[in-house]
Parts: C-alpha cells; structure tokens; sequence
C-alpha cells in the first residue's frame, strides 16, 4: 500500500519558512510548497491580475499537486475551486509559516468549511 504524502502550499510574501503567512491566498506574492523535507517556491503570477486572481492561484495549486492550502484568506470562487479539487483548505492562519505547517502536519488545524471572505468582484 502506497502512504499518502501531504503537498502543503502556504501562502507567502518571504521566501522562508520562517517568513509570516500571507493573509491573502490569491493575491500572495509567491506559495512554499512542502513536500516531506523539502521546500520549493513557487511564484504566483496571479497575484497581480486586475480579476480573477483567486481562481488562478486555485488552478495553479491543481497543476502543482498540492493536498493542502494554509492561508489566512480565500474568496468564495478560489474556494469552491481548490475545494472542487479535493484540496484541504486551511484558512484564519498567521505568523510564522513554519508554525503553522506544524499545526497542519500534526492534525491541529481545523479545516476551512467555507470562503473566509466575500471575495471580490471579478476575483
């Protein structure tokens, strides 16, 4: 039987795990994608786009793999996407990246049941 590995992505504007989380999914600047041991950044492109920004950084997680999201924020429409994808979506998150990873990867993050925020037009 295979094991099941977690492919975290946290939202981020540092470049470390011990950087703080960003509080904004779809506009963060970049994720830390954690698999196992290993750290990989992953630039998000979208965090600039003038809509829609939340659904693309949801479709970039779907093509990156990821399991799980760990947040502070995510609209309505990334939601239902990453959701719609089988993601776990971790939101109300802060301070250090690395904390929080922690909390996710020992089963103490409670996950997500809806959008944390209403989302903006377009996003």
């Amino acid at each position: 039987m295979a094991s099941y590995v977690k492919r975290v992505a946290i939202s981020s504007a540092g470049m470390t795990l011990d950087d703080e989380v960003d509080p904004h999914f779809g506009r963060c600047e970049r994720f830390l994608v954690v698999e196992g041991d290993e750290v990989t950044v992953i630039e998000n492109s979208a965090h600039t786009a003038r809509e829609g920004a939340g659904i693309r950084s949801a479709q970039l997680m779907i093509d990156q793999g990821i399991t799980d999201v760990i947040t502070g924020s995510v609209g309505p429409k990334a939601f239902q996407v990453l959701r719609e994808a089988g993601i776990r979506i971790y939101t109300g998150c802060s301070g250090k990246i690395m904390d929080s990873l922690k909390k996710c990867q020992d089963g103490e993050l409670e996950e997500s049941a809806g959008a944390s925020h209403r989302g903006h037009k377009g996003a």
